[in-house]
């Protein structure tokens, strides 16, 4: 059966095309000033600024093991993640459900690999520590 006809699918832009400099899109540190390519239309740009916005909130988490994560959950690749991160291309239902399921992620502990077992507090603190400048 074919699937019906959905704007989507016919975008010709990315929604860093909305952006007067691309690579501000998800940035925390860049100011985003938006812009209407010729061509573009009112509702993808406004599509395009909640993805922004998505994309700041995952960027705000400061976790490098997301990606890992998330792309284990959900089943994409980390390439995608990282295009839909960026705004270069358009986040699909999939990626939209996995930021929402990731917001709602602690954090990973400090020097714990994504997936695996968080290191035992108790256990950290009775080994002793290092000399300092080793």
């Amino acid at each position: 059966m074919p699937r019906p006809h959905r704007p989507l699918d016919h975008r010709v832009y990315y929604p860093c095309d909305y952006l007067v400099h691309p690579h501000a899109f998800g940035s925390l540190t860049q100011q985003a000033e938006w812009t209407m390519p010729a061509g573009g239309d009112q509702r993808s740009l406004r599509v395009a600024q909640v993805l922004h916005e998505m994309a700041r909130r995952v960027a705000e988490r400061n976790d490098r093991h997301d990606a890992a994560l998330v792309c284990r959950q959900f089943g994409f690749s980390k390439q995608q993640w990282s295009r839909c991160l960026h705004g270069q291309q358009w986040m699909g239902e999939t990626v939209l459900a996995a930021i929402n399921w990731l917001l709602d992620q602690p954090l990973s502990p400090k020097g714990a690999r994504a997936g695996s077992r968080p290191p035992d507090r108790a256990e950290m603190r009775r080994q002793p520590s290092p000399p300092r400048g080793q």
